[in-house]
């Protein structure tokens, strides 16, 4: 569980990277073609790396109150994604949205809460 959550991560980061960069390849644009595409893709996205995240956070701390470390998980990935958004005012071509933020934000609670109940 703990590789796949480092090459999801990776994967995020390199997305990121690359639509910072004007360079994000058009089979990952395909969201500019639904209604919504970009929030959906944001809320799946992070969700996914929050499922991740907080599954193998509870799988590498068995001895810890697993709501707590949920929890823990969720606000860090949370916080990351936070200055991530903010992040991108200054970049050309890119902008910070509460939206964006927003379905970040129900993405990681959706998520981290159905790897909390998995998990429990």
């Amino acid at each position: 569980m703990r590789w796949l959550t480092v090459l999801f991560a990776a994967f995020i980061v390199a997305v990121i990277v690359l639509a910072d960069m004007g360079h994000l390849p058009s089979f990952l644009r395909v969201y500019e073609r639904i209604p919504y595409g970009d929030k959906v893709g944001h809320f799946v996205l992070i969700g996914i790396l929050g499922f991740l995240a907080v599954s193998t956070s509870i799988q590498a701390l068995p001895h810890r109150d697993p709501k707590r470390v949920a929890v823990i998980a969720a606000l860090i990935l949370a916080l990351v994604f936070t200055v991530e958004e903010a992040s991108q005012g200054p970049i050309a071509g890119r902008d910070a949205s509460w939206m964006d933020l927003f379905a970040n934000y129900a993405g990681i609670s959706a998520f981290s809460f159905l790897a909390y109940r998995m998990k429990k």
